[in-house]
């Protein structure tokens, strides 16, 4: 197993009921798959704000692995290694 670590921006916390949570995920999971095993453990709502219809990620999610931007067509390829730190943020916008 691998362990790492998943962030959540404020946005999401509320959802997630976190900000951040240790996961223990099988060797050579794929971020994809990881944030599907953190999506389950938090409200309904959490999923359908990471996830859309298509189980792809939501395109208005960043996703980081580390300090490296992953794009969302690298999501379902990039494998995680232990220790490593999954951020989530939600885009804000205003004036």
């Amino acid at each position: 197993m691998v362990k790492i670590t998943v962030q959540y921006d404020s946005q999401l916390k509320r959802y997630s009921e976190c900000d951040q949570e240790d996961l223990e995920v099988p060797e050579q999971c794929t971020l994809h798959n990881a944030l599907k095993q953190a999506s389950s453990q938090g409200k309904d709502d959490f999923a359908k704000r990471v996830f859309n219809e298509n189980d792809t990620i939501q395109p208005t999610l960043l996703v980081f692995v580390n300090d490296e931007v992953i794009r969302s067509d690298d999501i379902t390829n990039r494998k995680l290694n232990n220790g490593d730190v999954v951020s989530l943020f939600t885009p804000i916008s205003g004036g």
